[in-house]
C-alpha cells in the first residue's frame, strides 16, 4: 500500500479482528448487529491470512461498504485489486456513486461518546475505537438503488479471499 510503512495486518491482529467479529455474531443492537446476508462474505474473505475486514454495512439497494486491511507482504496486490475493483464498479457510473476511502493506521477514527448499551460496551469497534482503527485500512462505498449492481459489488469484494503472496 505504497504510502503505507507501519501499520499492517499481523497474525495477533487478524486474532484481535476475528475475536471482534465474533463478538458481532452475538451483537443484539440494531446498530451493531451483523447485517443479514454479510456473513458468509467475511467469512470467506477473513479466510484469507492476507486479509482482514474491518467494518461492513450489506445491502441491495442504498448504501454498501467494506473496510479491510492486509498484511504488508500482499500490500501492492491488495492496491492492485483495489484499483481492478473500481475499474470493474466504474460500468456503473452512471447509476451509483463509488467512493474509495485510504486511512493509515497513525490516522485512527476518533471514537464516540458515552457507550451505556451493555451490548455494545463489549464491541471494541464501538468503546475502543482508536485501538480498532489503528491499522492501515481501505473502505470501498458503494452506493446504488440496483439490486444486481449491489450483488456486483459484493461479488467483486469476495475476490479478496483469493488474495496471496
Amino acid at each position: 500500500m505504497g504510502v503505507f510503512k507501519d501499520g499492517f495486518l499481523t497474525p495477533e491482529k487478524k486474532q484481535y479482528y476475528l475475536t471482534e467479529l465474533e463478538k458481532c455474531k452475538n451483537c443484539k443492537h440494531p446498530d451493531w448487529d451483523l447485517d443479514e446476508g454479510v456473513l458468509p462474505i467475511l467469512d470467506a474473505i477473513n479466510a484469507n491470512p492476507n486479509v482482514q475486514t474491518i467494518l461492513s454495512k450489506y445491502s441491495t439497494t442504498g448504501l454498501s461498504y467494506l473496510q479491510l486491511t492486509c498484511t504488508a507482504n500482499v500490500a501492492d496486490k491488495f492496491m492492485a485489486l483495489v484499483n481492478d475493483i473500481v475499474e470493474q464498479l466504474y460500468q456503473f457510473e452512471d447509476t451509483s456513486a463509488l467512493n474509495v476511502i485510504v486511512e493509515p493506521h497513525d490516522k485512527p477514527s476518533p471514537g464516540g461518546g458515552l457507550i451505556t448499551n451493555i451490548h455494545l460496551k463489549k464491541l471494541d469497534v464501538v468503546t475502543k475505537v482508536v485501538k480498532y482503527t489503528s491499522i492501515n485500512r481501505i473502505m470501498l462505498r458503494f452506493n446504488s438503488l440496483v439490486p444486481n449492481q449491489h450483488n456486483f459489488f459484493w461479488e467483486q469484494m469476495l475476490r479478496f479471499k483469493n488474495l496471496v503472496v
